[in-house]
């Protein structure tokens, strides 16, 4: 009996372990896509975003923000921007608000989730809170007024050189912070660095 010892040519292997190779490049290709991707992500620390609804708004202040915090080691400036009358903004807050370190909303938005004010916002320090306007819950401050709706006035805060607050829904809007972020945990964090920049209104005279 004569036996074919001829090795299969590379065509014969691809045809019969094709799936053996779809699988390997599969996982290959997940595996480096992974190692990549946690390689060049930015760390927390490297990240600022703020979280913002108002009725209409300038994309500069991200920039803005980028180029002059950019040295201080924020390398990802985010600013999210929806419209109050967007029906899937829950949805937004949903997957950037919560992450989001500062936050920009309207009194009626405080007032329907104010059980919950403690567990997701920070106190505002008293050197914020001696100076401006606050919305409190339970005698605490934590948000700064940005807009009195009552008097259709603007603090002079850089976000109000960017956003448009007055519209339909008659209400104070205020900037928080949040309570998980890692750029407040004390007074020469960065973050305060950036609300110190925002409040201090149209410093570059843009």
């Amino acid at each position: 009996m004569n036996v074919n010892n001829k090795k299969g040519t590379f065509k014969d292997y691809i045809t019969y372990s094709w799936r053996l190779l779809l699988i390997v490049l599969i996982f290959s290709y997940a595996f480096w896509y992974y190692v990549v991707s946690w390689r060049t992500e930015y760390k927390k620390e490297e990240t600022f975003s703020i979280f913002i609804t108002s009725y209409d708004w300038n994309n500069q202040l991200e920039d803005e923000l980028y180029n002059e915090f950019k040295d201080d080691g924020i390398l990802d400036f985010n600013v999210y921007n929806f419209s109050i009358d967007d029906k899937d903004l829950s949805s937004y807050y949903t997957n950037f608000g919560v992450k989001s370190d500062i936050l920009i909303l309207y009194e009626f938005d405080l007032n329907d989730m104010d059980e919950y004010i403690d567990d997701y916002y920070m106190v505002i320090p008293s050197k914020y809170s001696n100076q401006f306007d606050c919305f409190k819950y339970n005698e605490a401050p934590y948000g700064i007024k940005l807009y009195d709706n009552e008097n259709n006035e603007y603090n002079n805060s850089l976000i109000n050189k960017y956003n448009v607050f007055s519209g339909e829904k008659n209400q104070d809007v205020y900037i928080l912070i949040n309570k998980k972020s890692v750029h407040f945990d004390n007074e020469q964090d960065i973050g305060y660095s950036v609300l110190d920049y925002i409040l201090a209104g149209d410093i570059n005279g843009i």
